[in-house]
């Protein structure tokens, strides 16, 4: 993992935690019609698709990516607090 990437992992408040194709698909069968890579939410029974592998890869670079991961976990900030 790069420096950086690393560095805003760990800067992020929410618990973050990196699945192999292999290894998502095992934990998650349901979601064998997802195309990976995908950032997904998992504080329920099945996790829920936040960043689709259309847009992470948009990235042309980690400058690019960290900044889609951003806007992306804004946007659900914004609707988790309207929910509350």
């Amino acid at each position: 993992m790069k420096g950086e990437w690393r560095k805003f992992i760990e800067s992020m408040p929410h618990e973050v935690i990196f699945l192999h194709r292999d290894e998502f698909r095992k934990q998650y069968p349901d979601q064998k019609n997802v195309q990976l890579p995908a950032v997904f939410r998992a504080d329920g029974p099945e996790p829920q698709l936040l960043i689709n592998h259309i847009e992470i890869n948009k990235a042309k670079n980690l400058l690019v990516l960290i900044e889609i991961v951003n806007r992306f976990l804004s946007k659900q900030s914004m609707i988790w607090k309207n929910m509350e």
